[in-house]
């Protein structure tokens, strides 16, 4: 393996962790700011709700940079595994912080709720990407005197 395929790999690969953990932790971290501010016995959709919204809003930001800031399809693959393993992270992440959850819980949920996770963080991430790459510089030729030739007015 070449030094430049390995940079490219170890980047791609870190590029993922960060993105991963980045959105575990927004999620993860909204409901446990929810339940020490407003602390409740009973399931508070609310703040589940609102947790999945900074997720995907965090998707959309941060896939909208990446659009900026590389070519589309690689970064739409990259986020394509970023929303399938933040679907498997966050039920790993729910498995190991509570403690009432077993591992065939964990599994269970990973079946009903990975969808959803899935497209929490794909849907936004695409609509980011896009409008990421449009915004580029680079998606847009630079205008070149010889790129569209023009007609001279003798020439008709």
């Amino acid at each position: 393996m070449t030094p430049a395929v390995l940079r490219q790999t170890l980047s791609f690969v870190l590029a993922l962790v960060l993105r991963v953990a980045l959105l575990v932790a927004v999620s993860d971290g909204f409901v446990q700011l929810m339940s020490w501010v407003a602390p409740t016995e009973d399931a508070d959709i609310g703040s589940g709700l609102l947790a999945m919204l900074f997720l995907a809003c965090t998707a959309f930001g941060v896939a909208a940079v990446d659009g900026y800031r590389r070519r589309f399809l690689p970064a739409a693959a990259l986020w394509a595994l970023v929303a399938a393993l933040t679907a498997v992270a966050s039920e790993l992440w729910t498995w190991v912080t509570i403690e009432q959850v077993t591992a065939q819980d964990a599994l269970h949920g990973l079946a009903e709720l990975g969808p959803l996770w899935f497209l929490l963080v794909a849907i936004p991430a695409l609509v980011g990407l896009g409008i990421g790459t449009m915004a580029s510089p680079t998606s847009h030729p630079t205008s070149h005197p010889t790129a569209h030739p023009t007609t001279h007015p003798t020439s008709r």
